[in-house]
């Protein structure tokens, strides 16, 4: 079995969170994107190929999905963040 990688994990918490449609309205917000309800399906057909993500999305998600993780402190999150992009 595959293991998820940061799109889907990151998908799968905010449906938990709340809706797919409302986690990418949140990213949009925070990351000044406009992706739209069909973005995971196209991501899907690229294979979560996350090469074309822009780095402030990639973070945000690594903001999301990191803490559920690893054991991190919220102070260090930032610096791990930067040192893995």
């Amino acid at each position: 079995m595959e293991e998820k990688g940061l799109f889907l994990r990151w998908l799968e918490i905010e449906k938990k969170r709340d809706s797919q449609i409302a986690g990418i309205n949140r990213l949009n917000e925070a990351c000044g994107t406009s992706y739209s309800k069909t973005w995971p399906g196209v991501m899907k057909s690229r294979e979560y190929n996350m090469e074309r993500i822009p780095l402030e999305v990639r973070r945000y998600m690594m903001r999301q999905v990191l803490p559920t993780l690893i054991d991190v402190q919220k102070k260090d999150i930032e610096k791990l963040i930067v040192s893995l992009t």
